[in-house]
């Protein structure tokens, strides 16, 4: 399979390697935003996945603040399948 499956981007974004993840976050905040826009579900994917590790791993509240800053600001766009990937990875964040 070409594409990464939701279960290995959830096991590279692990405990183990948090203080990658962290080091990358910006970058990663970044794509995970362009991709949330994206018309392909696999793109969203990863961009659903880097949003609920990132608040997992982080415990700092900066960290999580500019997850829910992102995603919150999704929710304004005008464009359904955003608001609907937005709201939906926060529904899962409050579940944690």
């Amino acid at each position: 399979n070409q594409h990464l499956s939701e279960r290995l981007l959830k096991l590279s974004f692990g405990e183990y390697m948090a203080s990658a993840f962290q080091l990358f976050f910006p970058i990663l905040l970044t794509l995970s935003c362009e991709f949330l826009r994206n018309p392909r579900a696999s793109v969203r994917t990863f961009s659903r996945i880097v949003y609920q590790e990132g608040f997992r791993i982080f415990r700092d509240d900066f960290s999580r603040q500019e997850v829910l800053r992102s995603l919150i600001a999704h929710t304004g766009s005008g464009v359904p399948i955003e608001i609907d990937e937005a709201l939906s990875i926060l529904i899962q964040i409050g579940q944690v």
